[in-house]
């Protein structure tokens, strides 16, 4: 009975996902979702009082897939698992591309969702800044870098993460072309901020233009 209810409660989110990349959260209700998963709306809020619980649910999932990328130990040493870790935050954040197209709505109209948002942000830029400050003290970033600096970095990569979905979007070809193409734009407009911060050998021995295609496969969107 208990794998029952939860294959139902995953269907249920499986489904809402689906519905809102397509049409978006103000278009599809409960009922909606319900149809979709194939259940009866009664069924529905069983589980869920209402769509914005269903979102804040989503909302964990999403969480839960970038708290296994910050979970690898090799992240914070080899700078071929950061950018492979950053391609797989750009597909995160595709497969959840309502979310990061509504973001500024969604949390201004749930003070919950909202409350959690700043909770996750706050862990997300300390385990940033320890990544940066790692990498600093192995001298791999440039000398004069300050912590402010770093700080400063962390708020660009944060801004740029959670609205490139939204301002590819506004592509009419977005959907049709191949999202590889996107998280190609995405990996090069990263490198050319990170250019200004890393040590050039530490980059060019990286050799991101020859790796990229790897990375682009490995993070599998």
């Amino acid at each position: 009975m208990m794998e029952e209810k939860k294959a139902t409660k995953e269907k249920i989110i499986i489904s809402a996902i689906k519905l809102f990349n397509e049409k978006g959260t103000y278009v599809i209700s409960t009922n909606h979702i319900a149809k979709e998963a194939g259940i009866s709306p009664g069924n529905l809020y069983y589980y869920f009082k209402n769509k914005e619980e269903i979102i804040r649910e989503i909302y964990e999932k999403m969480v839960k897939e970038f708290e296994n990328i910050w979970e690898n130990p090799h992240y914070k040493i080899h700078i071929t698992e950061v950018w492979k870790g950053v391609a797989t935050h750009f597909c995160i954040y595709y497969r959840y591309r309502f979310f990061m197209s509504e973001i500024v709505s969604l949390i201004k109209n749930d003070f919950k969702l909202k409350k959690r948002y700043i909770e996750i942000k706050k862990e997300r830029t300390k385990e940033l800044k320890k990544l940066f400050i790692n990498y600093k003290d192995k001298e791999v970033l440039k000398k004069e870098i300050s912590d402010e600096q770093i700080e400063e970095i962390i708020e660009i990569l944060w801004f740029m993460g959670e609205f490139w979905i939204m301002k590819s979007e506004f592509k009419e070809n977005f959907e049709k072309e191949s999202k590889n193409i996107e998280l190609e734009r995405y990996l090069k407009a990263i490198y050319a901020i990170c250019k200004s911060y890393f040590k050039e050998e530490v980059l060019d021995g990286f050799l991101f233009e020859e790796k990229i295609k790897e990375i682009i496969v490995e993070a599998r969107l």
